[in-house]
């Protein structure tokens, strides 16, 4: 009789051992949570920590009206280089939530409103302007492009697409003018005057920065410092 309530108590505790195996030790996920109004936007980044050199991270946004799910976008098969996943930007535009997707040199930036509208840009280098009410988003990789956001309208006013030179910085003057800075060797002091009136840029040469610029960048977190994990959404300064 003993024998068999010992059967019986293994029986009755080995598929919750399983079960919390398979819970703690498989997968390991975190969700942020940012409401608008009657808006709620999750993020959440996916990450499987038992076998962690097979997995891919994976990120997902969703977007819930009334509590109900109306709209998401996932990211899947996010390699474990360098930063990667789903990055929440914290107050950064009013009546918005503003992401960075980082992985496999496709990098992006989400845009959600306060009526659960998705706006999705190529890059994650973001620059803004506080007063004119704009972002500029750099894409870095190829096709190399430079995209202006308008955040009261949620329209994209410019982009310019495969450019001949790669886009790492961009600076104003008091004027309101927006130029972005060359990154390659050979040009160093060359800049790319942004032309509003006919939608193209200029090439011009610059020995020093502009003063008086709005423009401030978007911070994000420094090299290889987000790992898609249950802390990733916000490291601290």
């Amino acid at each position: 009789m003993k024998h068999f309530v010992l059967f019986l108590c293994l029986i009755s505790s080995f598929p919750f051992y399983i079960n919390a195996q398979t819970s703690i030790y498989t997968t390991k996920a975190c969700t942020t949570s940012v409401s608008l109004n009657d808006i709620k936007v999750e993020i959440r980044n996916y990450k499987n920590i038992k076998k962690f050199a097979d997995f891919y991270c994976r990120g997902k946004i969703v977007i819930f009206k009334n509590t109900q799910p109306v709209d998401s976008v996932q990211f899947d098969k996010i390699n474990q280089t360098g930063n990667y996943g789903l990055f929440l930007h914290h107050d950064i535009i009013p009546d918005h939530v503003l992401i960075s997707k980082f992985g496999n040199e496709e990098n992006k930036t989400i845009i959600v409103n306060n009526s659960g509208t998705f706006f999705i840009l190529n890059g994650n280098n973001i620059y803004i302007d506080t007063l004119k009410k704009v972002l500029i988003v750099l894409n870095t990789n190829y096709p190399e492009q430079v995209t202006l956001f308008d955040y009261i309208k949620d329209t994209v006013i410019q982009q310019y697409d495969n450019l001949e030179f790669e886009p790492c910085q961009v600076v104003g003057d008091a004027k309101g003018h927006y130029f972005i800075r060359g990154c390659s060797k050979n040009q160093t002091n060359t800049y790319y005057l942004i032309q509003t009136e006919n939608q193209k840029l200029k090439k011009v040469r610059m020995k020093r920065t502009p003063k008086g610029s709005t423009i401030q960048i978007v911070s994000a977190p420094k090299q290889n410092e987000m790992k898609c994990q249950c802390d990733c959404e916000y490291i601290k300064p």
